[in-house]
């Protein structure tokens, strides 16, 4: 970039961020009369202005910097989170979960609430349902009252919501010095920068630097905003036993209670990300089947049976022909005569046949076209007439034989079709 652009972004940050009196420039030094002195004088003292407008501009950007800094606290580094991609296949780390919550209950659960959090969450996730009730055992919750109109303690339940440390608003402020104990059921979500704040907050406690003073009863950490929090420093190296060779370092420890935290705020991750890729695999395939392809994972194929054409039955019924009314599978508002190939199912009604047969809508499974189609391998495939079987809503056949051979995509989406047929081409 030219010096000369950077110079007019910087003047346009300094008078954007910076509210001050326009620069001023003696009058005696645009005196055109100096000759070349005074040419000189000018020019250096303009240059002078440049200068000073663009360390001014330059202080003003720095200073709104260290504003966004006190809002929010020092920058969090970006931790390297293997689930948090959003089509990745890590899924959570269920002995960190663990841990964490362990660590979340000794540690946290005295002061924090954790009011959108039920122990039977963690079935299935975290514990079994035997060692989750094991870890709610111990726990006790306050209940009532009772016929007596008092209240009473009892072992905590799976099915029962996280109790609250304190029985109102007020009995938090009075223990933690008048300062509020935040509701972490979201802190992950909510909070500013996830999971990066979280564990970058618990380990970021440090000594007081030259130049910080901070109210009595106040801890450093520079992570939080303003530097000065009423939560001392909970973590401590080796402080918590760990029941596999996880080390137990401070670091490890915060790592382990955000993960908890960030599983607690979105415990369906794994399975929207399942649901994701199936959506995704689905399109392709999709894609790849075409219209006519509605009953299953097939290549595409040329539709040529359409809405109010008449095929022949096939099977052993006594239906001498069938009469397509709809393609299942296939909307008809966007297309208003969908078209069937080989292997769709059909609603379809008898126009030849028995008399019980007939005038009924039953479904069907289309097995023979005369519409060339081109396979994957690059064969075009036709038969000499349309034909299909009657089938149930489930695609067992009504018969139990069919006349002639079937095409092999009906085979691979119908087994018990291909059972009864003579031939699979």
């Amino acid at each position: 970039m030219a010096p000369g652009r950077i110079l007019c972004q910087l003047l346009r940050k300094g008078h954007q961020f910076q509210s001050c009196a326009p620069i001023l420039v003696p009058s005696f030094a645009f005196n055109t009369d100096q000759g070349t002195v005074g040419s000189a004088g000018i020019k250096s003292l303009r240059a002078l202005a440049v200068i000073g407008a663009s360390l001014s501009g330059i202080f003003s950007v720095a200073t709104v910097a260290s504003a966004d800094d006190a809002e929010h606290g020092q920058g969090c580094p970006r931790y390297p989170w293997p689930y948090k991609g959003i089509l990745d296949s890590n899924d959570y780390d269920h002995a960190s979960i663990r841990r964490g919550q362990r660590l979340y209950q000794e540690v946290c659960s005295s002061c924090h609430s954790f009011s959108l959090f039920s122990h039977q969450d963690l079935v299935g996730m975290a514990y079994a349902e035997e060692k989750t009730n094991a870890v709610t055992a111990h726990i006790e919750v306050v209940e009532g009252p009772n016929d007596g109109s008092k209240s009473f303690v009892c072992p905590s339940k799976v099915c029962d919501p996280k109790s609250k440390p304190h029985q109102n608003e007020q009995a938090p402020r009075f223990a933690n010095g008048e300062m509020d104990a935040l509701d972490l059921s979201f802190i992950t979500k909510a909070g500013y920068n996830g999971q990066n704040y979280v564990l970058s907050l618990l380990s970021g406690y440090r000594d007081l630097t030259a130049g910080v003073l901070i109210q009595e009863n106040l801890h450093y950490n520079p992570y939080f905003s303003g530097g000065a929090i009423s939560l001392p420093k909970m973590l401590i190296n080796d402080a918590a036993e760990t029941k596999d060779s996880t080390p137990g370092t401070e670091t490890q420890m915060g790592k382990d209670i955000a993960a908890f935290l960030s599983w607690a705020a979105e415990p369906e991750m794994e399975e929207r990300k399942l649901i994701v890729k199936y959506d995704i695999t689905n399109t392709i395939h999709e894609h790849d089947r075409g219209r006519g392809g509605s009953a299953g994972n097939k290549f595409r194929m040329s539709l040529g049976l359409p809405v109010a054409a008449t095929v022949n039955c096939a099977d052993n019924t006594g239906a001498k022909n069938l009469y397509i009314i709809s393609v299942k599978g296939i909307k008809g508002r966007l297309n208003r005569l969908p078209s069937a190939c080989v292997g769709d199912m059909v609603m379809a009604t008898v126009k030849k046949g028995k008399p019980d047969l007939r005038k009924k809508v039953m479904p069907a499974v289309i097995v023979r076209q005369r519409k060339p189609w081109r396979r994957k391998d690059g064969v075009y495939m036709y038969f000499e007439d349309n034909a299909g079987v009657i089938v149930n809503p489930k695609g067992e056949m009504k018969g139990s034989a069919i006349t002639g051979p079937i095409g092999k995509e009906c085979a691979d989406l119908w087994p018990r079709i291909a059972s009864a047929a003579n031939a699979i081409v």
